[in-house]
């Protein structure tokens, strides 16, 4: 188990009632929300903030959850490749340096950070790890220096009210990293009759000047910049060449957003 700078005292100290936003009191099974009446059980010794039907999925398969909307393939929600596409050996390039205390929302199989949250458990996992989804977060407003979170807010209802809550319980920076979806990508799945997204679990695609609009009009202060992560020196070329976006394993060009909060 991968240990944290934060304490498990800190670290409760930060969490609260996804629904309500509430106090919780914490007891040895779990914790519970007095104003809502709310109980979040633990799981293999993991605090569980899931709401219906992941909560009961991850109480019978807390390693991986059964992916009950795409029996076809195993990608993000569920088997041993769960968010695989942010945890390979580019991974890094998708954090940024910090000072202070981290949440990473969306963890996948490699959590570093002070705090740590997925709807599955990984393999290590941190001390202070939760499990919770992206819209659903039980965490108290400017809790945390700095939230990170990659290849999520691609599979977010909500895209804008995710961003929002990152906002919220950070008190300085929001880090966001998702799949560049550019012209080729979409052309080519036009082209093969899929549609416009890349997965069946992506609700969103994300062109640079989309999330660039969409911070502006959330009032948010925001750099976003293309990362080239492609796994050879001829796939980067082409892609930065090209600006093409993530197309297969070939061409990886990923979006980072930068998100300064003030003070």
């Amino acid at each position: 188990m991968i240990q944290t700078f934060l304490s498990e005292e800190q670290f409760r100290e930060t969490l609260c009632c996804p629904l309500c936003l509430g106090a919780l009191i914490w007891e040895k099974e779990g914790a519970q929300c007095p104003p809502c009446k709310r109980r979040f059980p633990k799981v293999q010794g993991v605090p569980n903030f899931l709401m219906p039907p992941l909560d009961e999925l991850v109480a019978k398969n807390p390693f991986g959850v059964v992916d009950f909307w795409n029996t076809r393939r195993e990608t993000w929600f569920g088997g041993p490749d769960c968010s695989a596409e942010g945890m390979d050996d580019h991974g890094e390039r998708f954090l940024v340096p910090c000072k202070g205390t981290v949440l990473d929302v969306g963890c996948g199989k490699g959590p570093a950070s002070d705090c740590a949250v997925d709807i599955f458990i990984p393999k290590p996992r941190v001390t202070n790890f939760i499990l919770a989804d992206a819209e659903h977060l039980p965490f108290k407003a400017k809790s945390y220096d700095v939230v990170h979170s990659s290849f999520v807010i691609e599979h977010t209802l909500r895209p804008a009210d995710f961003i929002l809550s990152l906002c919220r319980i950070a008190r300085s920076r929001v880090v966001l990293t998702t799949d560049n979806g550019e012209w080729l990508g979409i052309l080519a799945f036009r082209l093969l009759n899929r549609g416009f997204l890349f997965h069946e679990e992506h609700m969103h695609l994300w062109p640079h000047p989309y999330l660039q609009n969409l911070c502006r009009r959330l009032g948010l202060e925001a750099k976003i910049d293309l990362l080239n992560c492609s796994r050879t020196w001829f796939t980067r070329w082409l892609a930065a060449l090209g600006k093409i976006p993530r197309f297969g394993v070939c061409c990886l060009n990923t979006i980072r957003v930068d998100i300064r909060l003030s003070l």
